[in-house]
C-alpha cells in the first residue's frame, strides 16, 4: 500500500467490482437453488388441483376441503364450487377469483349447492374479506364473522346468514333474494343500491338497531318484513301484479 498508493477512482473501480463478484455469486446461489425448487412444485400444484377437483365436485364432504379452498382463492382458480363443506376455517382478508356466467355476466367464484343440499361454510371467519361480486347460492353460512367485509355487487340466492355477525358489511349494489338473516347482526350494514327481494328483518340481532336511512337506501325492495319502526312499504318496488 506504500508503494502503489491507488488513486480515489481506482479505489472506487475495485470496490464497485467487488460488490459485482459478490452479487452475480448470489445470484448463481439463487438460481441454483430455486428453478429445481420451482420445478418440484409444478407437479405438486397439479397433483393438488386435480385432487381439488375431484373433492370439490363429487358432492361429498372431504376431510381436505378447507385446504382445497384456501388453495384455489389463493392461487385465483377460476373453478365453481359445489356442496362443499368448509366450515369452521378462516378467511379473513381472502379474495375471490372470477369466472364467467353465461346469464349474469363476469362474476367472482361462486358457492353453490344442489336442489336437495347446501353448501356449508358454517362457523367460519371472512372479516374484511373482498367477497365483491360473488356468486352464492343455496349455502350455509350460519354462525360465522363477516364483520366489514365487502359483498358488494353480489348475488345471494336462499343463503343463510342466521346467528352470523354482519356489523359493517357492505351490500352496496348487492341483489339479496330469500336470504335469512335469522339473529344475525346487521347493524351499519349497508345496502346502498341494492335489491332486496323476500327477506325478513323482523328476526335480525338488535332490529330496533336498523335504521329508516339505512334501508331505504336499497334500490329495489320487494316482499320484505321491516321492524315495526322502520316505515318503509314491503311491496315498495314489487311489480304491478304483486299487490
Amino acid at each position: 500500500e506504500g508503494e502503489t498508493a491507488l488513486s480515489a477512482l481506482a479505489r472506487e473501480f475495485i470496490q464497485r467490482s467487488q460488490w459485482k463478484r459478490r452479487g452475480d455469486r448470489a445470484k448463481s446461489l439463487a438460481i441454483f437453488f430455486i428453478i429445481p425448487l420451482v420445478l418440484s412444485l409444478i407437479p405438486l400444484h397439479f397433483l393438488i388441483m386435480a385432487r381439488a377437483n375431484t373433492a370439490l365436485s363429487n358432492g361429498r364432504r372431504d376431510f381436505g376441503s378447507r385446504f382445497f379452498i384456501r388453495y384455489l382463492w389463493m392461487i385465483g382458480e377460476s373453478t365453481n364450487l359445489v356442496n362443499i363443506d368448509a366450515s369452521h376455517d378462516d378467511f379473513r382478508g381472502v379474495a375471490l377469483p372470477k369466472i364467467e356466467l353465461p346469464l349474469l355476466g363476469t362474476r367472482y367464484l361462486g358457492i353453490t349447492g344442489h336442489p336437495s343440499e347446501q353448501s356449508k361454510l358454517n362457523h367460519s371467519d371472512f372479516s374484511y374479506s373482498n367477497l365483491k361480486g360473488a356468486f352464492i347460492y343455496k349455502t350455509d353460512i350460519i354462525d360465522a364473522t363477516i364483520m366489514d367485509a365487502s359483498l358488494e355487487n353480489s348475488f345471494l340466492w336462499k343463503v343463510n346468514f342466521d346467528n352470523s355477525d354482519l356489523n359493517y358489511t357492505k351490500f352496496n349494489n348487492a341483489t339479496l333474494r330469500e336470504v335469512s338473516f335469522k339473529n344475525a347482526d346487521i347493524s351499519h350494514a349497508n345496502f346502498s343500491g341494492s335489491t332486496l327481494e323476500s327477506i325478513n328483518l323482523q328476526e335480525v340481532r338488535h332490529p330496533t338497531n336498523l335504521t329508516y336511512d339505512q334501508l331505504q337506501a336499497a334500490e329495489t325492495i320487494c316482499d320484505v318484513q321491516f321492524p315495526p319502526h322502520i316505515s318503509i312499504s314491503s311491496y315498495r318496488d314489487c311489480p304491478d301484479s304483486i299487490d
